[in-house]
């Protein structure tokens, strides 16, 4: 996930947003299976993955098997056995590509002039309502 390691305060205003390094499982970028493969569509772009599956059984009368948990598998070699479950990138390695961050500081310092103004609105109000 994404943690913010501590939150800014009034004497320190500077904080970190950190990523994680674990992969996301192919099944959280819209996994489908297709007779041959299963396409999955990552940052706008749709992919295929062939020879992978989701469920198990001959097509068409695949089903949902419990044990997969809805993830995307895919044969190490030709054979049954082993399988190896299929991941997309970490949250980490997304953000740290120059367009996300851009975004992600774009984002940050409109977030933060609006929690300023906000923040000035709320003390103005209180000296105000102290006056009378």
């Amino acid at each position: 996930g994404v943690y913010i390691k501590e939150k800014a305060t009034a004497t320190f205003l500077e904080t970190d947003i950190i990523g994680s390094g674990t992969p996301i499982p192919l099944k959280f970028f819209q996994a489908k299976e297709t007779k041959r493969s299963v396409t999955y569509k990552m940052f706008g772009k749709k992919e295929i993955l062939p020879h992978a599956f989701i469920k198990g059984g001959s097509f068409p009368k695949r089903v949902e098997l419990k044990k997969l948990n809805g993830n995307v598998f895919q044969r190490a070699d030709g054979d049954q056995f082993p399988i190896a479950k299929q991941e997309g990138p970490s949250i980490a390695r997304v953000m740290s590509k120059p367009e996300i961050a851009s975004a992600i500081i774009k984002k940050a310092n409109e977030r933060l002039i609006a929690n300023i103004q906000y923040q000035l609105a709320r003390q103005e109000y209180a000296a105000n309502k102290k006056a009378k």
